[in-house]
């Protein structure tokens, strides 16, 4: 095989490895209480029309009864309507969506309003911004 061969393929090799590995969320705080720290992914909104999906965590600052302390959720913002659906639901043992899943929840089939002044309500002025 010539050096030139050798390049191509180390070359080739590097982008299809790239395509394969997995993208890492990147968590930016956007609301707390006294309950939880709230994060939302800002590569992983889509937008849609007035729709916005993206993936939101909650470290939560003590456990909850089912033990807790983190949830994940992929939640759809209605920028028009003041609403909210999620799409996707897991909890976790530990803080950042760390350790085996405890509970997962599919899709809503109904439409929340969203309440001023919550962590929801929050999030829907920065992504209906965008």
């Amino acid at each position: 095989m010539t050096e030139k061969n050798l390049k191509f393929f180390v070359l080739i090799f590097l982008l299809l490895y790239s395509l394969f590995v997995q993208a890492k969320f990147v968590w930016i705080n956007f609301s707390q209480n006294s309950v939880a720290a709230f994060f939302y992914d800002p590569g992983s909104l889509k937008k849609k029309n007035h729709h916005r999906t993206v993936w939101i965590m909650a470290n939560y600052k003590n456990p909850t009864r089912s033990g807790e302390l983190s949830v994940t959720v992929k939640q759809t913002f209605d920028c028009k309507r003041a609403r909210y659906k999620i799409l996707r639901l897991n909890s976790y043992p530990q803080k950042n969506g760390k350790g085996p899943v405890l509970t997962s929840y599919p899709t809503q089939k109904n439409w929340k309003i969203i309440i001023a002044g919550t962590p929801d309500s929050d999030l829907m002025k920065i992504m209906c911004t965008k």
